[in-house]
């Protein structure tokens, strides 16, 4: 399931296997097991995220504050956390889905 953050209703989405296969390889790709629990920039203002990611051989709770993983201070995102946002948009069929977030 996923629910959007200002959202009060969670959307069951029914997935095939080899959309999840394809999901992890991407997630693999880009090596998410390695990625600290916090970024925290010295910028007071600006985007929050939080991720929380759980299956039987990876779970993961990681947040930040302006920040990304391979950045520092950025008010924008990573070309790595954006490979992590179109991972997730193919998984749940929702094409710019966080595009205005």
């Amino acid at each position: 399931m996923f629910k959007e953050v200002y959202g009060s209703n969670a959307e069951l989405v029914i997935l095939s296997d080899q959309k999840i296969e394809e999901f992890w390889d991407r997630i693999k790709k880009i090596r998410l097991e390695y990625w600290k629990e916090n970024y925290f920039s010295c910028v007071i203002d600006g985007l929050q995220w939080d991720l929380n990611i759980k299956s039987n051989f990876l779970t993961k709770e990681i947040s930040g504050s302006n920040e990304f993983p391979d950045g520092s201070c950025n008010l924008k995102n990573t070309p790595i956390f954006d490979k992590l946002i179109s991972a997730i948009e193919f998984l749940i069929d929702r094409d710019k889905f966080f595009e205005n977030l």
